[in-house]
């Protein structure tokens, strides 16, 4: 069962955009780099075909939310070179840099379970120091991306898709006919141009049942730990945030806020 404050549809209007040809050259040197990385047997970077958000439009008419989403043709090689050239060019020439922002965009899913005495928790993870991106900070429970796969030939994606398969690929968590999904919100990281749908399983499955099946994940690498918060209080959750301050990932701490503004009302973290 999925449920939401707002629906999301999407559609396929671009096969892909122009590259200007130092953006070629530098995704052909990835590329090269890469596959020699395959080559001795180490993790690479693999081609995954992925879609980037060209508009975003809110309808308002039906009195219930719906972003409109317009996407095209993208692949982790060319998300990840552009990257790396705003890097180099720098951020203090928004002019130059604004050339090779593309915006890509995931998924983060925070679960909440139930604790011993029946009450809700949070299942926050930490990253291990093997990801590519913010190794060894705090996060939701699971996050990925928009595969190719996850949107059918008229450009729709499955929501419920995504969340499912990151939550079994990364922590073992599987979606029961009992547990519902929903969607919180959408945030934007401008550091890495990434679009990012903040969402929610809530599920019955006991807590600890779920830690203690985390290291049968196919890829639960990813993640050095998965930990519970008391979700009971709006307090709790804050101080679980304001324990490692600085080491949360973005998406991951906008989710929790998301999360604490729709379950409790307004709530101030930085108070």
């Amino acid at each position: 069962m999925a449920t939401g404050r707002f629906s999301i549809t999407s559609s396929l209007v671009s096969k892909g955009r122009y590259l200007r040809p130092e953006v070629r050259e530098a995704r052909a040197a990835l590329i090269t780099e890469e596959k020699a990385k395959a080559a001795r047997n180490e993790r690479a970077i693999l081609p995954d075909e992925r879609r980037e958000i060209l508009s975003l439009t809110v309808r308002l008419e039906t009195g219930h939310p719906e972003l409109v989403l317009l996407t095209g043709d993208t692949n982790y090689y060319t998300i990840r070179t552009l990257q790396e050239l705003r890097m180099k060019k720098g951020r203090d020439k928004p002019t130059t840099v604004a050339r090779y922002f593309q915006n890509h965009w995931g998924m983060s899913t925070l679960v909440e379970a139930r604790g011993d005495d029946g009450q809700p928790v949070l299942v926050f993870s930490r990253r291990s120091a093997r990801v590519d991106f913010y190794p060894g900070c705090y996060n939701v429970t699971a996050s990925g991306a928009m595969e190719k796969d996850d949107f059918d030939a008229l450009g729709q994606m499955n929501l419920l898709r995504v969340a499912t398969r990151e939550l079994g690929e990364e922590t073992g968590i599987q979606f029961g006919s009992s547990d519902t999904y929903e969607v919180l919100g959408l945030g934007y990281n401008p550091e890495k141009s990434d679009w990012n749908l903040q969402t929610l399983v809530r599920t019955n499955q006991p807590a600890r049942e779920i830690l203690a099946n985390r290291g049968k994940a196919p890829d639960a690498w990813e993640t050095d730990d998965l930990f519970l918060v008391d979700a009971s209080r709006p307090e709790t959750v804050i101080a679980a945030l304001r324990k490692h301050e600085s080491e949360w990932t973005p998406t991951g701490a906008a989710a929790a806020d998301t999360y604490l503004r729709r379950v409790f009302g307004s709530v101030d973290l930085a108070a």
